[in-house]
């Protein structure tokens, strides 16, 4: 295996997902960390449930987004997911109906409304997402059936690895107030 190779194109090597390709990297990324980090200025982010080279393009582009999500509201859904999975704890369970109230009162245009359909597709689609890429484990049950029946319940775990999924900034942003504020500074 190329641990370059492999490095570069995944968003992360999950314990969760391939336990022996994350234990073969581990052992093997000190063979190319000095080139990752000194020759092209990546960051690599390594512990006990993933290994993940943060990759910044020069310029983002409309094929770098999810493929999965479907428009500028997926992705709205999407971190308002990663805000509540910030407050769980790694291997914290939680269910479909604390997730679906905390979306409720935290989604950034006003009220979502479960009644819509489309809100509930949208909610599986991202939730699909967020099961692939390892960010929680269902449990028990099948969310997928909330798109037909909003008394369902299913029981997920997080993992944890939400907390990686955002590029962590070495300097407070929050001063920020565009785009243009993060290339001044280098950060994009």
């Amino acid at each position: 295996m190329n641990i370059l190779e492999e490095l570069m194109n995944e968003r992360w090597i999950s314990k969760y997902r391939d336990r022996d390709k994350y234990y073969q990297i581990k052992d093997e990324i000190s063979e190319v960390r000095p080139f990752l980090v000194e020759k092209l200025g990546y960051r690599i982010i390594s512990n006990s449930s993933l290994i993940k080279l943060e990759k910044l393009p020069g310029e983002a582009l409309p094929w770098m987004g999810i493929r999965e999500f479907k428009d500028t509201s997926d992705y709205a859904l999407f971190c308002v997911i990663l805000m509540f999975l910030e407050d769980k704890d790694a291997e914290e369970q939680f269910v479909l109906s604390q997730l679906t109230e905390y979306i409720t009162g935290n989604y950034p245009e006003g009220q979502m409304s479960w009644t819509v359909y489309a809100n509930r597709q949208r909610l599986i689609r991202v939730m699909k997402f967020c099961m692939k890429n390892d960010l929680f484990v269902m449990d028990d049950g099948n969310g997928d059936q909330f798109v037909t029946d909003l008394e369902t319940e299913a029981l997920y775990e997080n993992t944890g690895l939400s907390r990686y999924f955002a590029r962590t900034f070495t300097r407070d942003i929050s001063a920020n107030k565009s785009v243009a504020d993060f290339r001044v500074s280098g950060l994009t």
